[in-house]
C-alpha cells in the first residue's frame, strides 16, 4: 500500500502538479498519503474527526504541522473536542465530499476506507480501486468495491484520463518523442 501510494502520488504530480490530495490523517495509507503528497510537492488536505486544537494519533503531530503549512488542516468540530468512535465517519464524509475521486488503495472488510468510498458513491463522486490478491484480507474491501461501482485503475493516469474530457487543459499525459523531446498527448 505504501509503495502504490507513492506511485500514484509521484505519477498525479507529474501530470498535475497542483492536484489536490485530501486525505484523514489517520494511520495506514491517510497517512502516506500526505507525506507522499509533501514530498511530491503536491498540496494536501487533512480533515481531521475532532477539534483543530489537537492531532489524533499524537504521533501525526509533525506531518500536520507541514500539512497545515503546505496545505490545509480542516475539521467541523469545534476546538476542545475528542476524537470519538462516531466522529470518523462523519470526518470520511467530508473527505469524499472535498474530492471528486477517492481513491481506495488497500480496505480490509471493516476500514474506514470503505466508509468514505461507500459515501463517495452516494454523493455521486467517483471512486477508483487498486485490485489486489483476493487471498490478502487487507485488501478483501478494497476489491468488494469493484462490483459496489468501484473502478479498476492501475496508475494515476488511469484515473486522470477519466477526467480529460472535462478538463482538457489541465489533463494532458507527458510523454518522450522518438527523438527525446518532450511532448505532451492528451
Amino acid at each position: 500500500g505504501k509503495d502504490l501510494c507513492k506511485n500514484f502520488c509521484k505519477e498525479l504530480a507529474e501530470i498535475i502538479p497542483d492536484m489536490l490530495i485530501v486525505s484523514g490523517l489517520a494511520y495506514g495509507v491517510d497517512i502516506h498519503a500526505h507525506r507522499e503528497a509533501l514530498k511530491a510537492g503536491l498540496p494536501t488536505i487533512g480533515v481531521l474527526a475532532h477539534g483543530l486544537d489537537r492531532i489524533y494519533p499524537a504521533a501525526h503531530k509533525k506531518l500536520a504541522k507541514e500539512v497545515a503549512r503546505k496545505g490545509m488542516i480542516v475539521s467541523e468540530y469545534p476546538p476542545l473536542t475528542p476524537p470519538s468512535r462516531g466522529s470518523f465517519p462523519t470526518r470520511n464524509r467530508i473527505i469524499s465530499g472535498l474530492s471528486q475521486g477517492t481513491l481506495v488503495i488497500e480496505a480490509g472488510r471493516g476500514s474506514g476506507a470503505l466508509i468514505t468510498a461507500r459515501q463517495a458513491l452516494e454523493q455521486g463522486r467517483d471512486v477508483y480501486v487498486v485490485p489486489a490478491n483476493i487471498d490478502m484480507p487487507s485488501c478483501e474491501g478494497s476489491n468488494a468495491l469493484l462490483s459496489e461501482g468501484g473502478a479498476a485503475v492501475f496508475t494515476g493516469w488511469d484515473i486522470l484520463q477519466q477526467y480529460a474530457p472535462q478538463y482538457p487543459d489541465v489533463v494532458q499525459r507527458r510523454t518522450t518523442q522518438s527523438n527525446g523531446a518532450p511532448a505532451r498527448v492528451a
